[in-house]
């Protein structure tokens, strides 16, 4: 497998067998502006009441820093010399064709060089 290809499937690792689990519940909801240990039921927002279990538990910010490095992690064990994977031609067009435009968490570096 070359570089470009563990690439792709780094990414694919990433979102079907990561991003796409529970973490994902984790990550939805509401997230208010100020954030901090709350003894109340509901958070009084600038958006209005938020129930404490509807809150998100991180940010966009953190979530997308998450993705990168999981990401990063699965290309640095997937280019060891303890993984052989080969992806087939076809495969291998389908995950070139599925991010040809990046992922919501790394829309400026889309290009997979």
């Amino acid at each position: 497998m070359d570089k470009k290809q563990a690439k792709l499937l780094a990414r694919f690792l990433s979102e079907d067998s990561f991003r796409n689990s529970i973490l994902e519940d984790y990550h939805s909801g509401a997230f208010p502006s100020t954030k901090d240990k709350y003894e109340d039921v509901v958070v009084i927002s600038p958006y209005g009441q938020i129930p404490f279990n509807k809150l998100s538990r991180i940010s966009d910010e953190e979530m997308r820093k998450l993705m990168l490095n999981a990401e990063s992690r699965l290309l640095s064990a997937l280019m060891s010399n303890h993984i052989k994977v080969e992806l087939s031609d076809v495969f291998f067009k389908v995950l070139k064709s599925k991010y040809k435009n990046g992922v919501s968490w790394d829309k400026k570096n889309y290009n997979l060089k």
